[in-house]
C-alpha cells in the first residue's frame, strides 16, 4: 500500500469527541492516598449518580479504553507512589487536589449534567469531599498539536510512561512463535518509533474502531518518525512505580520513563498525522496502563538556549 494512502486510511473518516472532566477534591481528614490515585478518582466517579453518563466508559473492558483516570495532582505534582519513597502520600484534611477524567465518545455528549457535580464519598475508610470544576468537549476533527517542520517541540512525561517493546514488531511476524515466546518489557529510552507507534495505536483503537494487532499503519508511521524525528534535547530518567499489592500481599511494580524529550520533524509528510495522533495523546495518556493514569504527556513548543549559555 502506498505510504500517502496509509496516512489518509488512518485520519480519513476520523470523527467523535474527546471530554475532559476536571474536579476538586478535597479530604475531611488527613489521610493516607493509595499509591495509584487514580483509583481514588475511578471510586469517586462510579459512587456518583451525578456521574452516571461515564460510569459506561469507565467500566469498559476493552483492550484500548476510551477512558484516562489521571494522577491527582497537588499543584504541578503529579501523585504517584515509586520504589524507595520515604513516605507515603499524606494529604492534609482540606488540602485541596485535581482530579482529571478524559474520554473518548463516537456520539455526541452532554456535558450540561457533569457540571456542577459534587458530594462527599468514603473510599479506604476516608471520607472526601469532591467537585467538577468543569467539563469540556472537543471534536476530533479539530484536534492539533501545533507541531510544524523545524520548529523544535517538546514532549513532557508527567508519569512514568510504559511503551511495550513488541509494539514495533512487523506486522508479518505479530502471530509469529518467536515473538509469542518473547518476555513483555517496556522501553527506557523511548525513541520516535515506539512513542508514534503507541499514538498511532490508540487513534486507530479509538477513533477509528479498527483492530491494531497486525495493522500495517503503526509499523510504518514508527519508522518513519525515526527517519523523519532528532532529537534536539532531553532529560529523562527511569522510575519504578508501586501501583499496588497483589493478592498475596507483595507489592506490584512497573518501570517506565518521565522528564521530556524535544524533537524537530524534519519533513512535512508527518507534519498533519503527527499532530493527529500527539494531540489525542495529549488528551488522553499514550503507552500501556494510561488509562489509570500512566504516560500523562504533554506537548510543548521547545526553545533552545543561546550558543554560550549555561
Amino acid at each position: 500500500m502506498p505510504l500517502k494512502q496509509i496516512f489518509e486510511s488512518v485520519l480519513e473518516g476520523a470523527s467523535g469527541y474527546i471530554v475532559t472532566i476536571r474536579f476538586s477534591i478535597a479530604p475531611l481528614s488527613d489521610v493516607i492516598l493509595p499509591p495509584m490515585t487514580s483509583k481514588l478518582l475511578k471510586h469517586i466517579v462510579l459512587s456518583s449518580d451525578c456521574l452516571g453518563d461515564i460510569h459506561g466508559f469507565v467500566r469498559s473492558r476493552a483492550s484500548i479504553k476510551p477512558v484516562t483516570l489521571f494522577a491527582l495532582r497537588r499543584g504541578s505534582r503529579r501523585l504517584y507512589s515509586t520504589l524507595g519513597s520515604d513516605e507515603p502520600l499524606r494529604v492534609h484534611g482540606g488540602e485541596v487536589l485535581e482530579g482529571r477524567v478524559a474520554l473518548y465518545s463516537r456520539n455526541p455528549f452532554s456535558i450540561s449534567a457533569l457540571s456542577g457535580c459534587e458530594g462527599v464519598v468514603e473510599f479506604l475508610g476516608y471520607k472526601f469531599a469532591f467537585s467538577t470544576r468543569e467539563a469540556v468537549i472537543e471534536g476530533v476533527e479539530g484536534l492539533d498539536a501545533g507541531i510544524a517542520r523545524g520548529k523544535p517541540f517538546k514532549l513532557v512525561i508527567h508519569t512514568p510512561l510504559l511503551l511495550p517493546t513488541k509494539i514495533m514488531t512487523p506486522p508479518p511476524l505479530t502471530s509469529s512463535k518467536l515473538v509469542s515466546s518473547i518476555k513483555p518489557g517496556y522501553r527506557l529510552l523511548p525513541t520516535p518509533s515506539y512513542i508514534m507507534a503507541a499514538a498511532c495505536r490508540e487513534w486507530l483503537g479509538l477513533v477509528k474502531g479498527e483492530r491494531v494487532e497486525g495493522h500495517i499503519a503503526p509499523y510504518v508511521v514508527g519508522r518513519l518518525a525515526d527517519i523523519a524525528f532528532y532529537e534536539v534535547d532531553m532529560n529523562i530518567r527511569p522510575t519504578t512505580t508501586v501501583y499496588g499489592r497483589d493478592e498475596r500481599d507483595r507489592l506490584q511494580l512497573v518501570r517506565g520513563v518521565t522528564g521530556y524529550i524535544a524533537y524537530t520533524i524534519t519533513t512535512r509528510r508527518l507534519e498533519k498525522i503527527a499532530n493527529k495522533l500527539l494531540a489525542l495523546a495529549t488528551r488522553i495518556g499514550l503507552g500501556k496502563s494510561r488509562s489509570i493514569g500512566f504516560g500523562e504527556v504533554e506537548v510543548r513548543e521547545f526553545t533552545t538556549k543561546p550558543t554560550g549559555s549555561t
